[in-house]
């Protein structure tokens, strides 16, 4: 949690996740209780703060600056998707659910996430329904807790299981 009267206006939140640019920092931060909302502020000088962006209702958000100073973000949403965002210095760009289907019943978490030197996010993440296991033991599970990588260095987000957590 974080509070501050040496910014104007100062800010109030819980922080998730900082990096920096050139010359600026960027911070994700959350407030707002149950339903919290994810937010994106900016300071240059460390004594103001650039205005508050509000991404989305979820938790867990990390960023990353890419080399042309641009924001990337990803955060686990209300229902347990894994949604990505990037500033391209004008605007952001509209929520992309990396993770699972719409209509799956499975779960994400722990997003984390890089930038490479061409501006691709590179992305993992933890998914109950992430990939395509086979028989356990004998059984068929359907909630998987494998963790995902995906990247975006084709235009779109592809996604594969970094480790089956069933797997032996």
């Amino acid at each position: 949690y974080f509070t501050c009267n040496t910014f104007s206006p100062p800010p109030t939140g819980d922080v998730m996740h900082a990096d920096g640019g050139n010359n600026f920092i960027g911070v994700v931060y959350s407030k707002g209780g149950v339903d919290q909302n994810v937010y994106y502020n900016s300071t240059q000088d460390g004594n103001t703060w650039l205005g508050e962006t509000s991404l989305g209702t979820g938790s867990e958000a990390r960023i990353a600056i890419d080399g042309s100073n641009h924001p990337h973000v990803v955060f686990t949403t209300a229902d347990h998707k894994i949604a990505y965002m990037k500033h391209d210095g004008t605007s952001w760009s509209t929520v992309y659910i990396v993770s699972n289907n719409v209509g799956s019943t499975g779960e994400c978490s722990k997003p984390d996430i890089d930038v490479d030197g061409n501006g691709y996010a590179h992305i993992s993440y933890t998914d109950t329904e992430g990939g395509n296991p086979g028989n356990y033991m004998g059984a068929n599970p359907t909630d998987l807790p494998n963790i995902m990588y995906a990247n975006n260095t084709s235009g779109s987000f592809v996604k594969a299981v970094a480790f089956d957590g069933y797997d032996t």
